[in-house]
């Protein structure tokens, strides 16, 4: 099956699942009065921290396969989902080892994340010229697209949770949000599949067939 083809079925059974589960929710929330499907750590937010790890691994897959500068550049990918991932999960509150909760909540996370981005940037530092055009370069590939169209949804969820006019206003928010988080797996996985002419962002090597 050819890699474009095998996108487009990531995209549409990843958007599809999407589009049922705002319909539920929406359907729940104003035909039930189920508002405990937007609450703090209810399912919304749960669905939308099991997104940003799958994104997480989806990059860090990425990296491994990629060679530099694209590698660096997804490992500050991953970096961004887990601390994604950590805001919207309250960690403390969970049956989890003592370890899981001091490195994901509080100064413990704040150190976690704060090392890795200073590790990034660091070793980014050392060839800085190469790694802003490999940005630059990765940002107009279908990749880069959709990054910008996932985090435009994140930022109109935000416009939405202090926009009281609306009803079920956190509903929304957390619906643009969640599809926000979607595009940017899709992103992900274009990064591996899509071809791209971009010379900073060459499409990896696939396996020959025999």
């Amino acid at each position: 099956m050819p890699v474009e083809t095998l996108f487009r079925r990531i995209c549409l059974a990843l958007l599809g699942l999407y589009a049922l589960v705002f319909v539920g929710c929406a359907y729940g929330v104003i035909a039930l009065d189920l508002t405990h499907l937007f609450a703090e750590d209810g399912t919304l937010e749960m669905l939308e921290a099991a997104v940003l790890a799958v994104a997480c691994v989806v990059f860090l897959v990425g990296a491994a396969r990629r060679p530099q500068p694209q590698r660096l550049i997804l490992l500050f990918l991953a970096l961004l989902m887990l601390a994604f991932s950590l805001r919207e999960l309250d960690v403390e509150r969970f049956d989890v080892p003592e370890l899981v909760k001091q490195l994901g909540a509080g100064k413990g996370r704040n150190v976690l994340l704060g090392s890795g981005l200073a590790l990034i940037v660091g070793y980014a530092s050392l060839r800085f010229g190469l790694y802003w055009r490999a940005g630059f370069g990765f940002l107009h590939t279908t990749a880069g697209k959709l990054l910008l169209w996932g985090g435009a949804f994140v930022v109109l969820g935000e416009l939405f949770e202090k926009y009281f006019l609306v009803p079920h206003h956190v509903l929304f928010e957390e619906s643009f949000e969640l599809l926000g988080y979607c595009l940017i797996v899709l992103c992900g996985v274009a990064a591996q599949l899509v071809p791209t002419s971009t010379v900073l962002w060459p499409r990896p090597a696939l396996p020959r067939r025999n």
